[in-house]
């Protein structure tokens, strides 16, 4: 009987003597509407029905796509943020519900509030209109990572989220090595350089077939070669597919400060 429902739950009530009803009071965590309760005493019985609403809102959660990949640089990611009352149900908004949504590459992640990303949600910040029960956050993120982490904070709680980042297709290559200068009209056997395929963002890709590019340099006396002999010379080179890089070995009659060049990516 007291009016938040302290004193503990009943299953049965009495009408006194010389009365004609009786109230009670009850208590639903659940906002599902169109309940039923039924009352029932030897032959007799009557039914109600009654709507439960949720309470105000009293957290968030994020309600969609945990783990989702996305395309580097692509506007693919979404994060559904809801109001919930103290009960976990859904709840509307009776004012603005003010968030902030971050990642853990802060620097390669951009917000936004449509689904084609072209408007730019300052710092991440967005909120839950009042009236509603949910707001989306749509973002792209350039760089490729597993298990990154989306968070969201409101007030002091910060609810969180993975995701994934992959590769862009392959659009430049890019020469590494760690060997030292190669001597002149000897090899580099043992340290080829390394041509990487990357992508738009400069990620590397491991791209589905070949990709074929042609190799120069603007020194007369260089040659470029396919084997770790310097016995194949080659004008073309070759990424195998779903690998991101491929050796490459050289041989360079002049000693002078030489220029590279790749050229003519190619997909097959």
């Amino acid at each position: 009987s007291a009016a938040d429902c302290s004193d503990g739950a009943i299953t049965s009530i009495n009408i006194t003597s010389g009365a004609s009803s009786v109230s009670y009071r009850y208590l639903d965590n659940s906002a599902v509407s169109a309940q039923t309760l039924t009352v029932t005493e030897s032959a007799l019985s009557d039914t109600t029905t009654f709507t439960t609403t949720a309470g105000p809102v009293d957290h968030l959660a994020i309600s969609s796509n945990n783990g989702q990949s996305v395309v580097a640089g692509e506007c693919q990611g979404t994060v559904t943020i809801e109001g919930q009352d103290q009960f976990n149900n859904v709840a509307t908004a009776t004012s603005t519900v003010n968030l902030t949504a971050t990642s853990n590459t802060s620097g390669t992640i951009s917000f936004y509030s449509d689904n084609s990303c072209t408007s730019a949600l300052s710092g991440g910040a967005s909120s839950i209109t009042t009236g509603n029960t949910d707001v989306t956050i749509y973002f792209k993120d350039d760089l490729v990572a597993v298990g990154n982490t989306l968070t969201v904070t409101y007030l002091a709680q910060t609810i969180t989220q993975s995701y994934n980042v992959t590769p862009n297709a392959p659009s430049s290559l890019g020469i590494t090595s760690s060997a030292p200068a190669p001597t002149a009209g000897v090899c580099t056997n043992g340290s080829p350089l390394t041509v990487e395929l990357r992508d738009v963002h400069n990620n590397l890709v491991d791209y589905g077939s070949d990709v074929t590019f042609s190799i120069a340099s603007d020194s007369n006396g260089a040659s470029f070669y396919s084997d770790s002999s310097c016995s194949n010379v080659v004008t073309t080179v070759t990424v195998p597919a779903n690998s991101n890089s491929t050796p490459l070995y050289i041989k360079d009659n002049v000693a002078a400060t030489a220029t590279i060049t790749t050229n003519n990516l190619s997909t097959n």
